[in-house]
């Protein structure tokens, strides 16, 4: 038991340091031990992958929930372009291109 709330903190420290978080309750008394986000959106307790952008749902059987999605990244001098692969799990979906002007006149491409 201990160990799979290590397991839990631990992932979930990960998801955090590469994401913004927000929390809400989304208990329903039709749904016991489910979230419902919206009436097209119910889900199990459990990590859901966001199907409208990169991000993940966390569901506890409380109806708490929690939304992970990437931060918002900015790199000095640098533009940024577009995300590498948003088809990828998060959060590997949030890396990001960023275009930086070296002083030669050329460009390095950053990932982020």
């Amino acid at each position: 038991m201990n160990f799979a709330i290590l397991i839990t903190v631990f992932f979930g420290l990960i998801a955090t340091a590469f994401s913004s978080t927000m929390m809400g309750v989304h208990a329903d008394p039709r749904y016991p031990g489910m979230c419902m986000v919206n009436e097209n959106m119910i889900l199990k307790a459990g990590d859901h992958e966001n199907p409208h952008t990169c991000g993940l749902i966390n569901c506890h059987n409380s109806g708490m929930t929690n939304f992970y999605y990437c931060i918002k990244r900015n790199i000095q001098g640098c533009t940024k372009g577009e995300v590498v692969n948003a088809k990828r799990a998060f959060p590997d979906c949030c890396e990001t291109y960023f275009n930086c002007p070296q002083p030669d006149g050329s460009v390095q491409v950053l990932i982020a």
